[in-house]
C-alpha cells in the first residue's frame, strides 16, 4: 500500500505512523506499506505562490502515484524545464523526486524491487474565477480575499 505522509499524520495528528500501518494492516489486510513524503504542490488547500490558490485534497495519492500491478507503479514526473521561474512547480518537481528515491528503494511485499514508470504531468492550469460569483460553500474555500477576482 501506497501512503503520503503529509496527509496521512495530518488527519490522523493523534496516532504515529506504526499505529496508522497497523490499523490500515488490521482494516485491509494490507502487508506492506511504502510511505512517500507529499503530493504535487497545487495540490495544497491554501494560497500558493505567486497568489494562487489550490483547491485540491492536499495529495492523495492517486493524483501522483500508483500501483498498476502487484511490482509496477506509476509516478508523476515534472519536467524540470517547467521549475525556472515557476516556484509551484519546482516544488512539485523536488517533491515527485523525493518520491523516486523512496520508491527506488522499496521493495514489492515479497522483496522485488519495483519498477517505476514515470508519467509527465501536465502543465499548471489556472483559472480566474469572480469571487461574488462563487456560492457560499465556494467562498470558504478561499481565505483573506481582498478583491473580486482570484487565481
Amino acid at each position: 500500500m501506497l501512503l503520503v505522509e503529509s496527509i496521512e499524520l495530518d488527519r490522523n495528528s493523534t496516532l504515529t505512523k506504526e499505529q496508522i500501518e497497523n490499523e490500515y494492516k488490521r482494516v485491509l489486510g494490507v502487508e506492506k506499506i511504502i510511505w512517500l513524503k507529499s503530493g504535487c504542490k497545487e495540490e495544497e488547500w491554501q494560497k500558493l505562490e505567486n497568489g494562487i490558490y489550490g483547491i485540491g485534497t492536499g495529495g492523495h495519492i492517486d493524483e501522483f502515484c500508483r500501483f498498476v500491478n502487484p511490482s509496477t507503479v506509476l509516478l508523476a514526473k515534472v519536467n524540470e524545464a517547467d521549475t525556472i521561474a515557476n516556484e509551484i512547480a519546482k516544488e512539485s518537481y523536488r517533491r515527485m523526486e523525493e518520491n523516486y528515491e523512496i520508491l527506488k528503494q522499496s521493495t514489492t511485499r515479497n522483496g522485488r524491487p519495483i519498477e517505476i514508470i514515470r508519467l509527465p504531468v501536465g502543465p499548471l492550469i489556472t483559472d480566474t474565477v469572480h469571487f461574488n460569483s462563487l456560492s457560499m460553500d465556494e467562498q470558504s474555500w478561499f481565505e483573506n480575499v481582498m478583491t473580486d477576482t482570484i487565481e
